[in-house]
C-alpha cells in the first residue's frame, strides 16, 4: 500500500509504503533511482522498516505490514524528521510540529485503509 504525504512548508513529500517485505521494496526503489542498496547490518538483522531519501524533495518511509507498531512508526519517522531538519535547516521546535503533523497523517491513512497496528 502506498500513500504520499505532502509537506508544503518544506517543499517535500514522504512516500509511505506498507509492505510485506521491507528489504525487497527498498531495493526496488534504490534500483529505480539508479543506485544499488548496500547490504548494511541493519537490513540483515531487521526487516521491520526503513527510511531514506535520494533528494531533499522526497523521502521514503517503508514499514512492514507484519510488524507495524506505534514504536516502529515513531522510530522511522524520527529518521525522516532528522534528515529534513538537517537538510532544510529547521529548528527543534519545527521538528516536533513536523512529527505531530506527519504522525496524524500516517494514522489517518492507516485508519482509511482499516490497517490495524500490532500491540
Amino acid at each position: 500500500m502506498r500513500h504520499t504525504i505532502k509537506i508544503d512548508i518544506y517543499y517535500t513529500a514522504i512516500d509511505v509504503r506498507i509492505v510485506a517485505n521491507v528489504k525487497k521494496c527498498a531495493k526496488r526503489i534504490y534500483k529505480q533511482h539508479g543506485y544499488e542498496m548496500v547490504e548494511e547490518h541493519t537490513y540483515k538483522e531487521d526487516d521491520r522498516g526503513c527510511a531514506f531519501n535520494f533528494t531533499a524533495d522526497r523521502y521514503y518511509l517503508i514499514l512492514s505490514s507484519k510488524m507495524l507498531t506505534h514504536g516502529l512508526i515513531a522510530h522511522e519517522l524520527w529518521h525522516i524528521t532528522d534528515a529534513i531538519r538537517t537538510q532544510k535547516g529547521s529548528t527543534e521546535v519545527d521538528a516536533t510540529y513536523l512529527i505531530e503533523t506527519v504522525t496524524d497523517k500516517i494514522y489517518a491513512f492507516l485508519r482509511s485503509k482499516n490497517i490495524k497496528l500490532k500491540e
